[in-house]
């Protein structure tokens, strides 16, 4: 676990590096204002092409771990969400938790080519969508942030129940949702560190050059409530915790009031320093199975 958290920090810390050189390689030449790519999820490739092709292999290389990074991440995603779908879904119903061990595989090896096309049909549609980096931001970080939220009211609330916790996820992510829809309704657009093609050189071709001033120079101002909807996607994540931890926390209360939710019900999730604070007596806890298989096991 430890080695794994100083290798997130390692890769992480190889990625800023990258973007503080191809910022400083191309911000007084900015390929995007000549017209030579159109998005900035190009950037680095056109990078690797223009500036490194002179060292030999490394084509080949950056084109290898571009693959197998894909791969690699590709197959342990679709692996889990079939795997995940089959357990907690599909084994609830008798039709399929009484199938024959191969017909089971089968089903799941199904799951993982309907997920599959998923997300190939998916990554079609991420050219309409802004950056890569953007929309992966976006979805990822939001769901994270709502999934924090959550497990953050069962550590520290000790009046939270499944009511609030389900009813804060649902308002948050609709809330997210409609940020998201108005933002783009509204083509609203983040502001980006000043870039120019003053030090092209004399051989540059300016045939498709963008003007720089009519990209760059001009500020979108919104006036409220549309302004709201500016936040940065980096504010994802804590948008959608803070609404997931408010909204919960009201709605858990409100159940508690008028469905006579009972107080413990998930209080075995609470941090041991929040129990020792609120005076909590220590329980155990036994996981039905766990339970059966010691029963059958005595027997």
């Amino acid at each position: 676990m430890m080695w794994n958290a100083i290798l997130r920090q390692l890769v992480t810390c190889i990625i800023i590096c990258t973007g503080v050189a191809v910022f400083a390689t191309y911000a007084s030449c900015d390929p995007i204002l000549l017209g030579k790519i159109t998005k900035s999820d190009q950037i680095v490739p056109y990078f690797y092409i223009n500036e490194l092709v002179w060292i030999p292999g490394m084509m080949g290389l950056f084109t290898s771990c571009i693959i197998s990074a894909v791969l690699s991440t590709i197959s342990s995603i679709l692996n889990s969400l079939a795997a995940l779908t089959w357990k907690d879904f599909l084994c609830r119903f008798a039709m399929f938790d009484s199938l024959h061990p191969v017909w089971k595989g089968r089903c799941i090896i199904c799951l993982c080519i309907a997920y599959g096309v998923v997300i190939m049909v998916l990554a079609l549609g991420l050219g309409k969508l802004g950056t890569i980096f953007e929309t992966m931001f976006t979805v990822i970080g939001g769901f994270g942030g709502i999934m924090g939220g959550c497990f953050l009211m069962g550590l520290f609330l000790p009046f939270a129940n499944k009511f609030g916790v389900i009813s804060g996820m649902g308002a948050s992510l609709s809330t997210l949702g409609f940020f998201v829809y108005k933002k783009s309704s509204l083509k609203i657009q983040l502001n980006t560190l000043p870039t120019s093609l003053h030090d092209c050189g004399n051989g540059t071709d300016f045939t498709f050059a963008r003007n720089a001033t009519v990209d760059f120079a001009i500020v979108q101002q919104h006036d409220w409530p549309s302004k709201l909807f500016t936040i940065s996607y980096i504010l994802y994540p804590f948008v959608g915790a803070f609404l997931t931890i408010i909204i919960g926390s009201i709605g858990s209360l409100l159940s508690k009031r008028f469905l006579k939710e009972p107080s413990e019900s998930c209080q075995h999730y609470l941090h041991p320093l929040i129990k020792r604070l609120y005076g909590i007596e220590k329980k155990i806890f036994t996981v039905p199975e766990q339970t059966e298989l010691l029963q059958f096991s005595s027997t």
